[in-house]
C-alpha cells in the first residue's frame, strides 16, 4: 500500500493532468499558462513570490516545459533578478529543478557564470536529466558565452 503523502505540487500536477484528459492539452495549457504567467508577472512587479502561488508555479513549470520556456522569455531582461527563483527552488525536491534551470539560463545569459553554475548543480541534483540545465552547464564548462557578451 502506497502511503506517500502528496505535496501541494503533486496535487496541482494531478489536477492539471486530469484537466488535460477532460478538456484537451491545448485548452488546459492555455488555462494554466495564463494563471502561471500572470502570477509570475505580478511577482516580478512586487517582488513577493509567496503572494503569487509558488507551488502552482513550481508544479506547472515542471509539468509543462512550454510554460517554463514562456517564463524564460518573459524574464529575458537585465532588470530581472533570480533571487525569487532561488526562493522558489528551495527544498531540493523534484519540483526545484525547473526554477533552478530558469535561474541557470538567466544567469548564463547575463554572464554570471559562477551563479549559473551553482544553480545548474542544484538543478542536476534534483533532476539529472533536465535538458535545459545540461545545455547551459555544458556551455559554462566549455567557456561558451552568449555572443552579445563577447
Amino acid at each position: 500500500m502506497n502511503t506517500k503523502t502528496l505535496t501541494q505540487e503533486d496535487l496541482i500536477v494531478k489536477t492539471c493532468r486530469q484537466e488535460c484528459r477532460e478538456n484537451g492539452i491545448r485548452k488546459t495549457t492555455i488555462k494554466w499558462a495564463s494563471q502561471v504567467i500572470t502570477n509570475w508577472n505580478l511577482m516580478l512587479e512586487d517582488g513577493d513570490i509567496n503572494a503569487h502561488q509558488p507551488s502552482e508555479l513550481k508544479a506547472i513549470i515542471r509539468e509543462n516545459l512550454t510554460i517554463r520556456d514562456s517564463i524564460i522569455i518573459a524574464s529575458m531582461t537585465p532588470s530581472i533578478s533570480v533571487d525569487e527563483l532561488t526562493t522558489l527552488a528551495a527544498g531540493n525536491d523534484a519540483y526545484s529543478a525547473q526554477p533552478n534551470a530558469i535561474s541557470t539560463w538567466l544567469e548564463w545569459l547575463n554572464g554570471n557564470t559562477d551563479n549559473a553554475q551553482a544553480h545548474a548543480i542544484a538543478a542536476l541534483e534534483s533532476d539529472e536529466e533536465c535538458t535545459l540545465v545540461c545545455i547551459a552547464y555544458a556551455a559554462i564548462n566549455y567557456g561558451i558565452r552568449p555572443a552579445y557578451l563577447n
